[in-house]
């Protein structure tokens, strides 16, 4: 049913080129607390000069299953970003909480995004090394049993 989902069209008036963006909920007022595992930490200039640090992650529900998510960061200065890239490196786990938005809805490819997220390490409330664990042994894509247990 992809012709049932309301999506923008944007087109380039130099080039022609047409883009359809998917719609995105963005829910302020509202925030999510989850605990995450870091992929990959990148950072960006722009052309207005302002910062960016995007972070994908993979996140735990509420009931341990693995998901995955992205942290992004509009720093203010050269130090807020070094800071974030000092201390938000591939396999660190963290406790965020953040304004978020939901992306790619009404289709296979939604994801969360969690903006100008606090980060916390995960001690002493639980144990980093299960913490490991749970993201290790969940986010296995299982194979399906094809024989009795």
């Amino acid at each position: 049913m992809p012709d049932k989902i309301v999506q923008g069209r944007i087109e380039d008036m130099d080039t022609g080129e047409v883009y359809f963006g998917d719609h995105y909920l963005f829910c302020p007022g509202f925030e999510i607390t989850t605990i995450v595992k870091i992929l990959e930490t990148n950072s960006y200039i722009n052309p207005d000069d302002s910062l960016e640090v995007r972070v994908d992650c993979l996140g735990l529900d509420d009931v341990g299953s693995v998901f995955e998510l992205d942290l992004y960061y509009t720093p203010e200065s050269i130090e807020q970003r070094d800071k974030l890239m000092q201390d938000l490196t591939a396999d660190s786990i963290f406790m965020v909480k953040g304004g978020y938005g939901i992306g790619g809805l009404g289709t296979t490819n939604s994801y969360v995004t969690i903006y100008n997220a606090a980060y916390l390490p995960v001690e002493p409330d639980f144990s980093e090394d299960e913490i490991r664990e749970v993201f290790r042994v969940n986010g296995k894509e299982w194979e399906k049993i094809t024989e009795p247990c």
